[in-house]
């Protein structure tokens, strides 16, 4: 039989789409079977969102029946996840592994239907706004203040310095292959500029800032910053530098779609067969092997938001909140992913003998990558 194999793509657009299915789950693993009956919610060329009355195993594998119009075609498919509705069914994601290639070809004939009759989902997404913090003047070496338009730091060029902003409000802009491309908008608290200004010679700035309206900043001590972040242990520096990744690739992320409305791209090798690493859990790890990719549940699908390499850490961090996991989003890897655990003790303790300053540039953010990933999921089309 000729097959056609699938991967979970998020470049591939998912249409509502409600026909009946049936299928014969096979538990990973095990010698368990069962079948039921349930219907499609919504179709992408790489997966389904099916309702069912009945919860699926993640992990689970289905051989599963679709009718579509006079056509019933068979796929070989595997539960991504599964969550319980209001309405006592259950909603799953579910991957395709395989089909047969005329099966194959119906449902692309079907989905290129869907396509022309589907309307566009709205993109018109807000831009969101961060306050700051209370502002430690402590820190505060020098007052400068910039009019309506004026550009404040641009893209691309050098600086060593860090603001904070004391009256008014800027607004981020990135460029992007489509043009520059507006990302949100910041007020009094918040900071300009990020860690990486402060321990690293000729660090390109990644985002242009504009003063919308008159706008009063404080420069921060810089050397009291870099005296602090060499005085930290290597594990806590990594955690910065995760964390200042997490946020440069999700607002580039979130560039691209606000650019050109095109849905998270998928970016998890797909040579490899992707498995459920985590979810729900506490726990902070170092990735030691492999890749991993940070997803978030919402009633339609499991929207990506970001992908993590070897020597970056996720999971739980205590004294920072991303909006990320455990709570907000489950972490997928590769297979040969290894890890490693941190105790997270000492760098609680880290945390807690920083400067208010420090403290308030590392909450900020988070708040700046949990901003970024509410807007890829609402940009997604999963929030509508």
């Amino acid at each position: 039989m000729n097959t056609n194999t699938f991967y979970e793509k998020r470049k591939f657009e998912r249409h509502p789409s409600v026909h009946i299915i049936n299928f014969t789950c096979q538990v990973a693993e095990a010698d368990l079977t069962g079948q039921g009956m349930g219907r499609t919610l919504n179709v992408s060329e790489s997966g389904l969102l099916i309702e069912t009355p009945i919860p699926l195993n993640p992990q689970s594998i289905l051989d599963m029946n679709i009718g579509l119009k006079e056509d019933l075609l068979y796929f070989k498919g595997k539960v991504i996840h599964t969550e319980k509705r209001a309405s006592q069914d259950f909603f799953s994601g579910i991957r395709l592994l395989s089909s047969d290639k005329s099966a194959f070809q119906s449902y692309r004939r079907h989905l290129e239907l869907l396509r022309s009759t589907t309307p566009s989902a709205d993109r018109e997404v807000p831009l969101p706004r961060i306050e700051g913090f209370p502002v430690d003047y402590l820190y505060v070496v020098d007052e400068e203040t910039f009019r309506d338009g004026d550009q404040i730091v641009e893209a691309g060029h050098f600086g060593d310095w860090i603001w904070v902003i004391l009256e008014g409000e800027v607004e981020l802009w990135r460029h992007t292959t489509h043009g520059p491309v507006a990302l949100m908008e910041l007020g009094e608290g918040a900071f300009v500029g990020n860690i990486g200004s402060v321990v690293l010679r000729n660090h390109p700035r990644s985002t242009t800032v504009r003063a919308k309206g008159r706008v009063q900043l404080g420069l921060i001590d810089n050397q009291r910053l870099s005296a602090e972040y060499s005085a930290l242990s290597p594990e806590f520096k990594t955690l910065i530098w995760s964390i200042n990744d997490r946020l440069n690739r999700t607002t580039g992320r979130m560039a691209g779609m606000r650019a050109n409305n095109q849905r998270p791209a998928k970016s998890l090798d797909t040579s490899s067969e992707i498995v459920q690493l985590a979810q729900q859990s506490a726990g902070l790890y170092l990735i030691n092997e492999g890749q991993a990719a940070i997803m978030r549940h919402t009633a339609h699908e499991l929207v990506h938001l970001m992908l993590l390499r070897k020597g970056e850490m996720f999971g739980e961090i205590p004294f920072l909140d991303m909006a990320m996991e455990p709570r907000r989003a489950v972490v997928v890897g590769s297979k040969g992913f290894q890890t490693k655990p941190i105790a997270t003790n000492h760098l609680q303790r880290e945390y807690a003998g920083l400067s208010a300053t420090f403290r308030n540039l590392l909450d900020f953010k988070a708040r700046r990558i949990a901003a970024t990933c509410d807007c890829i999921v609402a940009l997604s089309g999963a929030g509508h």
